[in-house]
């Protein structure tokens, strides 16, 4: 069966493929170094209600916390044990702050996720504003919410009364 539509987004720990059908949401995945996954909800069971979250990724404290660390043990190391500057400690120090800045600007920037919560109130599935085809996701992210409250109308399902 042909889906309704389709969202791909992909972002610095990984990438997911949403495909929506008339009665469930297919979601595919892939973590970066990590598991490859697919899941499937019902639409009946998900909240129509849009809720918006902008955040970072987690790697960019790590990253933070690499570059203030390599920092301050130079500084400790050349300064507070009164040992001479040396290329040495720059390089030794430098080979944790160097990567983790490179992290934390890799990451620096919020993105937005659309996030639909299941009808016990818990967030279930969340959609991410990023990758080559961000430009979908307002559009993708309404479709979804009008398939959920379709669903939702139909006999038999979790709200119908039925």
């Amino acid at each position: 069966m042909e889906p309704l539509a389709r969202c791909f987004e992909q972002r610095f720990d990984g990438k997911r493929t949403f495909y929506l059908f008339p009665d469930n949401l297919k979601v595919r995945g892939a973590e970066t170094l990590g598991a490859d996954y697919e899941q499937t909800f019902r639409l009946a069971s998900l909240q129509p209600e849009v809720n918006r979250v902008w955040y970072r990724n987690r790697s960019f404290n790590a990253g933070l916390w690499m570059f203030v660390g390599g920092g301050f043990a130079f500084s400790v190391l050349t300064w507070g044990l009164g040992r001479s500057f040396e290329w040495f400690w720059l390089g030794t120090t430098g080979c944790v702050a160097f990567p983790g800045l490179l992290l934390a600007l890799a990451t620096c920037r919020k993105v937005e996720y659309a996030v639909f919560r299941s009808e016990a109130g818990v967030e279930a599935v969340s959609v991410a504003r990023s990758g080559r085809e961000a430009a979908a996701f307002d559009s993708f992210v309404k479709r979804l919410a009008e398939q959920i409250r379709i669903s939702q109308e139909q006999p038999g399902s979790v709200n119908s009364g039925a």
